[in-house]
């Protein structure tokens, strides 16, 4: 009933029994039974919650076996070899101090999600923000900071040396990250902010091509990679021509065509899978609550 009430959007709960109700909820339950197992309704037992302050409190104790149980059942699908990492908003009116604003997203208000998933918008697993405290490192794996660290638990199960590649924007990308995919046989792209590169530094002991591109169009952009550059893939049909990007022409007054670096157009393509799950919530098909308190 909660799916169901998630995918047809009402005023408020008291709708779906009202004047317009919609059939499969009226003719399951009453609304007042219905809200007393939602009062009641947990997943988890209370007796095992360790208190806030001591070792091992989780903010997200009574969704936590949930959110594992859905990341396997995502995760049994094959995944394609393209994947990329970004942040989604899960769009709630539920009052919760995981409940945040973020301005520069499609969804504004919700609660942050880390996702991993591909280019045509299925998400194989995801995590939820659960505030800047949230620094787990995978046991046998080392610690690259905490925005790598997301990275590295997601993408926990992508198979090594099966030329998966993995996209992520400026938040995720380090070096560090970069050598530690590239050692497990998984490839990477990602922009980057200047300030991280004279920070970081590359194992001496690992030999590993990892090339940057600064590309300035509106602003300068800075892409590391390690499986492409600015030239296009040789193939045993090659393509002519060069890489294309989509720009406004303040001159033509329309959109023209410019050339760009390969780099440029194969993070376009790949990097918009989470914005696909984005436009499917702003369309009222995924308006799911989130049972975390």
């Amino acid at each position: 009933m909660n799916m169901i009430v998630g995918e047809a959007s009402y005023p408020n709960l008291k709708s779906y029994w009202g004047q317009n109700a919609l059939g499969p909820i009226q003719t399951c339950m009453t609304r007042s039974r219905f809200e007393a197992i939602k009062k009641y309704f947990s997943l988890r037992d209370e007796r095992e919650r360790i208190k806030k302050g001591e070792p091992g409190y989780d903010p997200l104790f009574r969704t936590r076996k949930l959110v594992d149980c859905l990341n396997k059942r995502f995760d049994s699908v094959p995944k394609y070899a393209r994947l990329c990492v970004d942040e989604q908003m899960c769009s709630t009116k539920i009052k919760h101090h995981l409940r945040q604003y973020m301005p520069n997203k499609p969804l504004k208000w919700g609660i942050k999600l880390f996702v991993l998933c591909d280019s045509f918008g299925y998400a194989y697993r995801f995590e939820i923000y659960s505030g800047a405290g949230d620094t787990v490192v995978l046991p046998g794996h080392p610690d690259l900071g905490a925005s790598a660290n997301i990275v590295v638990r997601l993408t926990q199960t992508v198979e090594t040396f099966k030329n998966h590649i993995i996209y992520f924007d400026n938040f995720y990308t380090s070096l560090p990250l970069m050598v530690y995919l590239r050692a497990k046989g998984i490839y990477s792209l990602g922009t980057v902010r200047g300030n991280r590169i004279p920070n970081d530094k590359l194992p001496n002991d690992i030999a590993i091509d990892i090339t940057n591109v600064l590309w300035k169009d509106s602003k300068p952009v800075r892409f590391l990679f390690t499986y492409v550059g600015v030239k296009q893939f040789q193939r045993t049909t090659p393509r002519e021509g060069t890489a294309k990007a989509a720009r406004f022409g303040r001159k033509a007054k329309r959109h023209i065509s410019i050339d760009c670096p390969q780099i440029v157009h194969e993070y376009n393509a790949h990097m918009g899978g989470v914005d696909l799950i984005i436009s499917e919530q702003k369309h009222g098909m995924l308006q799911h609550e989130f049972f975390i308190t």
